[in-house]
C-alpha cells in the first residue's frame, strides 16, 4: 500500500554530507519562491513525485510551477533511496 512505501522511506536519512551536496544542488535551481526551511523538508522527507512535494509544501504559503516541481523531483531523486 501507498501508506506502507511512505513508512519504509520515511525512516531513510541522509549523510550531513549528502545532505549539503542536495541542499547545494536544490539551490543552483534558482527558485526564487523557495525559502532555505522549504529546502530543509525537502531534504528531511525526499519527495520522488510532483505529489509527494506538494504534501511536504503544503504547509507553507508557497506554489510552485508543474516545471520546478519536476526539477526539484529530479534533483532529490538522485539522492533518495
Amino acid at each position: 500500500t501507498k501508506v506502507k512505501e511512505f513508512l519504509e522511506n520515511f525512516g531513510t536519512e541522509l549523510t550531513e554530507a549528502k545532505k549539503e551536496k542536495l541542499l547545494k544542488k536544490l539551490k543552483d535551481l534558482s527558485l526564487v519562491r523557495l525559502k532555505d526551511e522549504y529546502y530543509l523538508k525537502i531534504i528531511d522527507f525526499l519527495p520522488t513525485t510532483a505529489n509527494d512535494l506538494k504534501v511536504v509544501l503544503q504547509a507553507y504559503p508557497v506554489s510552485l510551477p508543474k516545471k520546478d516541481m519536476d526539477s526539484i523531483v529530479e534533483v532529490v531523486s538522485e539522492f533518495a533511496p
